[in-house]
């Protein structure tokens, strides 16, 4: 499904919530990602959801900034402590190429309210200027 960003531009992003036989389904199941899981939250890790998301080169848009809890939260999901994100890139990640970025010190900011902004379930601009 294509996803447009506040500038117009469009990356396109699928999403499921079971796991299945595919190639990307055994990257949740693999051994070192669950057992890297259940050392960090101190428990068997479920899975939530999985998400491939693609950017063409030059012309794809970008991901709003948000906190994952954020729209977790919203989802049912109420224990921040038990859920952690994991990224796996396919190819390389710069910042010229529109690599993830965390702002530093935002994991003590506790749970920020999202809504949707140019299409995509984010942090609401003017609090990001604060």
């Amino acid at each position: 499904m294509p996803m447009e960003d506040s500038t117009g531009r469009s990356s396109k992003l699928t999403l499921w919530f079971h796991l299945g036989d595919d190639t990307y389904s055994a990257f949740g199941r693999s051994n070192s990602l669950v057992t890297a899981a259940k050392d960090l939250i101190g428990e068997e890790p479920y899975h939530f959801h999985t998400k491939i998301m693609l950017k063409e080169p030059k012309i794809g848009g970008q991901w709003e900034w948000h906190q994952d809890f954020g729209y977790w939260y919203a989802q049912g999901l109420l224990q921040p402590e038990k859920c952690f994100s994991c990224i796996l890139a396919i190819d390389n990640h710069t910042k010229e190429n529109g690599c993830l970025q965390v702002l530093k010190g935002s994991h003590k900011l506790g749970r920020i309210e999202h809504g949707t902004f140019a299409g995509q379930a984010g942090v609401d601009p003017i609090r990001l200027e604060k």
